[in-house]
């Protein structure tokens, strides 16, 4: 008696499901890399539209900056008119302010120079006020032109009260000016 074993088909079997793992491994494989290169894609993408958004948003900061800088002057010149109001304001209130005295005083100030306070003493012989100058270069040309007034009007002496230098290198002074009474 012959036996024959058929070993054909053990083989078959065990290559289908060798394939069969075989296509398992090349389609989990296959949905791996898509997922893999989808997900690059998009880091790539939102790097991309973020470069975009900091350059936009750059370019928006220096626009605003170059507007802010173009404001500067006329700044500049409101707060001048300002402190010139508030300034008329002051001597305005002060009662026996001589408004001629004081207004020349003011105009003398300039840009450099602000007037802070005026007041005058109860026997109306003399005027005293506060301010600030920017440097010393500012604080020199107004007691230069401080004086130069005095000596064309009625002021009969000009005393500097006090002078002293703030941490900016602003400096701030007390004069005190006396003139003939009307």
């Amino acid at each position: 008696m012959k036996i024959s074993i058929n070993l054909l088909q053990e083989t078959q079997q065990i290559q289908a499901r060798v394939r069969r793992i075989g296509l398992w491994l090349q389609t989990i494989s296959t949905v791996v890399l898509i997922a893999f290169g989808v997900l690059v894609f998009l880091i790539i993408s939102l790097t991309f539209w973020s470069d975009r958004q900091a350059n936009r948003i750059s370019e928006d900061i220096e626009d605003t900056k170059a507007t802010i800088e173009k404001m500067r002057p006329l700044e500049s010149k409101l707060l001048f008119v300002k402190q010139k109001l508030t300034f008329s304001g002051r001597v305005l209130s002060e009662h026996g302010v001589r408004q001629d005295l004081a207004t020349g005083i003011y105009e003398l100030s300039k840009e450099e120079v602000t007037l802070d306070h005026v007041a005058v003493a109860e026997d109306d012989d003399f005027l005293v006020f506060s301010a600030t100058a920017k440097d010393i270069f500012s604080l020199v040309g107004f007691l230069d032109r401080l004086l130069s007034y005095a000596q064309e009007h009625e002021v009969t002496r000009v005393i500097g009260n006090s002078f002293s230098r703030a941490e900016n290198g602003s400096y701030q002074f007390d004069i005190s000016i006396f003139f003939i009474e009307k």
